[in-house]
């Protein structure tokens, strides 16, 4: 009997030193700006809140990181080659993760990551599972590449943006996705992808002249809000299980809509639209 008590105490200690939780760890990391002309920064985030924001102009970036060292651990690259700085960020999960715990996860892990506002930036963004506050005002984009995954994500240009992006690539998977004042991005041609979840594109800002985006959706549901100061044209290919609303525009052949103002206007939007099984509703904003 002693024998068996003493087996089942270490037993009950083994089980207590496996189920112990460390506390939440912070990081927090600059690096300043030295001889950078342009900066490739490339983000891999698997769960919990990201803050994306502008920063100093003496930094090249700023990283406040909160995260469950029991599951997850950040990892910071960066290099300069000649006048490039490249920078690397990943939140990966440990080979023993356990997925019953990705509530408790989820919520300890928040990054808030600031980059240089002096910099012109190349930004790729991949998230899992979370929530994504990407406020890129102030900041020189001439590139982004956004994956959302199953999170809810909100994307942001308050002002218009001082360089013109080459290539603006945004895929939404099974999350909430919203992208404000996307005119101030100052693209000339956008690529939207939306799976199962439910996303708006707000295409209000500051400039003027001509912009295109194509945008497909499986199975779920988009919503496009357009200024009344811009014509549209919008090219549709659907099948006959998808819905495509539209309020003040004109058949003007098969499957090609323009809005009534088309030809009154100098700035226009022109929208190749690709729907499967969901829907696709166009709406005009002041």
């Amino acid at each position: 009997m002693k024998k068996l008590l003493i087996g089942l105490t270490i037993v009950a200690l083994g089980m207590g030193l496996t189920l112990a939780k460390l506390p939440p760890e912070e990081l927090r990391k600059t690096i300043k700006k030295t001889t950078e002309k342009f900066l490739d920064a490339s983000i891999e985030f698997a769960l919990g809140e990201l803050t994306v924001e502008s920063g100093s102009a003496r930094n090249v970036f700023e990283a406040n990181l909160r995260y469950n060292p029991d599951e997850m651990q950040p990892e910071i690259e960066y290099e300069i080659r000649e006048d490039e700085g490249r920078l690397k960020i990943r939140l990966k999960s440990k080979e023993d993760y356990s997925h019953k715990t990705w509530k408790s996860t989820y919520q300890e892990n928040r990054w808030e990551l600031l980059l240089s506002d002096d910099l012109p930036i190349s930004l790729k963004i991949d998230m899992g599972l979370g929530k994504g506050n990407l406020d890129l005002t102030d900041l020189r984009i001439v590139e982004l590449q956004l994956s959302t995954g199953m999170s809810e994500v909100t994307l942001e240009f308050n002002e218009p943006n001082q360089e013109e992006i080459s290539r603006l690539k945004i895929v939404s998977g099974l999350g909430k996705f919203r992208a404000k004042n996307l005119i101030n991005a100052n693209f000339r041609r956008l690529k939207f992808e939306n799976g199962l979840g439910a996303s708006t594109l707000d295409f209000r800002g500051e400039l003027e002249g001509q912009f295109k985006a194509e945008v497909s959706v499986g199975l779920g549901s988009l919503t496009i809000l357009v200024p009344k100061r811009f014509g549209v044209r919008i090219e549709a290919e659907r099948s006959f299980l998808s819905t495509l609303n539209l309020d003040n525009f004109v058949q003007k052949g098969e499957d090609i809509y323009h809005s009534r103002n088309y030809d009154k206007t100098e700035s226009r939007i022109e929208l190749d639209v690709n729907i499967g099984l969901g829907s696709v509703n166009v709406e005009w904003v002041d």
